[in-house]
């Protein structure tokens, strides 16, 4: 099995509070295996951006993606 640290995949449990919106772009908010499942696809389609799991209060997990440039 491999880990997201293996697919490059962080976890941020201490995200900015301005974000996402200027330097995330939100992919979305959901149950835990789909937050993981969608961010090794986002991964998998954009290896070269930073790709993180940002755990919310309400017990969704949010995916978001690094903007460069």
């Amino acid at each position: 099995m491999t880990s997201l640290a293996e697919w490059g995949i962080g976890i941020n449990i201490s995200p900015p509070e301005s974000e996402p919106g200027k330097r995330y772009i939100l992919v979305g908010d959901f149950e835990h295996i789909e937050a993981i499942n969608l961010a090794i696809q986002c991964r998998k389609t954009r290896p070269s951006e930073s790709i993180e799991i940002w755990p919310l209060e309400n017990g969704l997990r949010r995916v978001v993606r690094e903007v460069t440039g």
